[in-house]
C-alpha cells in the first residue's frame, strides 16, 4: 500500500530489489538528480557538503580535478559514467559503500542506465 501511494519505494516483483524498502522516495530522486542535471559542468570536487568533505577526501584522495573533469566529460559527451564517479557524486549523501549495488540496480530497473561492455578501460562503467 505505501508503495502505491508513493510513501516508500518497494519493488516486490524484482528478484533483487524485493528485499529492500526505500523509506524516502525523495532521497532516491535527489540521488538521481546528481546525474541527470542541466548544470553538470558546474559540478566540482569542492561542491560537496563541508561536513562530508573530510570523508570524501579520505575515500577519493586519488581523484584529481583533472580526473573528475574527465569523468564529467565522459558522462556529458559519451553518456557513460564510471562507478567511481557515482561513488564520488553520491558520497555527500552519506551512501555507504555496500549500498551502491542496490542503487545501480535501481538505475537499471528504471531504464536510466545500462551496463557497458568491459573494454580496455580499467573502470567499470555503465
Amino acid at each position: 500500500y505505501l508503495h502505491e501511494v508513493g510513501s516508500v519505494f518497494h519493488f516486490s516483483r524484482h528478484s533483487f530489489l524485493r528485499d529492500f524498502v526505500f523509506p524516502s522516495p525523495q532521497f532516491v530522486m535527489d540521488l538521481l538528480k546528481t546525474l541527470y542535471r542541466h548544470d553538470m559542468q558546474s559540478l566540482t570536487l569542492t561542491t560537496v557538503d563541508e561536513p562530508k568533505k573530510q570523508t570524501q577526501d579520505a575515500v577519493f584522495h586519488h581523484v584529481t580535478d583533472t580526473d573528475f573533469e574527465q569523468m564529467k566529460r565522459e558522462l556529458t559527451e559519451n553518456g557513460t559514467v564510471s562507478v567511481e564517479f557515482l561513488r564520488l557524486v553520491w558520497s555527500h549523501f552519506g551512501v555507504e559503500r555496500q549500498h551502491y549495488e542496490l542503487l545501480l540496480t535501481l538505475l537499471f530497473k528504471f531504464d536510466l542506465a545500462y551496463p557497458k561492455c568491459k573494454n580496455a578501460d580499467t573502470h567499470r562503467q555503465m
